[in-house]
């Protein structure tokens, strides 16, 4: 694989772990539950160390990290989140879990494609 379609990959992963963080953020802006706040908090720290593990990497590679603000597939991942928010705390689960399922097929998915990828996580 060249360097471009690696670089294209990891900001692929990196813009999705943004976004998730994003969506992570609307959730837990209105969760009063501190358990439930704690371990969605935990989730969305996960993703902002994923955002700068990749972004070493994409440096590492040459290429301009990304800034961490949300593409058109990110407004749509928090509208659907927010969606799901209306219908209370289950129904920003279900989002969230939603997310979570699209995020660990496309790092399967990348990790399929560049052996790299398994050292970040």
């Amino acid at each position: 694989m060249n360097k471009d379609s690696m670089i294209k990959i990891l900001k692929d992963l990196a813009q999705l772990a943004i976004d998730a963080a994003f969506a992570y953020k609307q959730v837990l802006e209105k969760i009063n539950q501190i358990e439930i706040y704690n371990n969605m908090n935990i989730f969305q720290i996960d993703h902002l160390q994923h955002i700068e593990n990749l972004n070493v990497m994409i440096v590492n590679l040459g290429a301009t990290p990304l800034a961490s603000s949300q593409d058109l597939k990110g407004y749509l991942i928090e509208g659907f989140t927010a969606l799901r928010r209306m219908r209370g705390i289950a129904g920003a689960q279900i989002a969230i879990t939603e997310n979570k399922k699209l995020t660990n097929r496309k790092y399967r998915e990348a990790i399929n494609k560049i052996p790299i990828c398994l050292n970040l996580f």
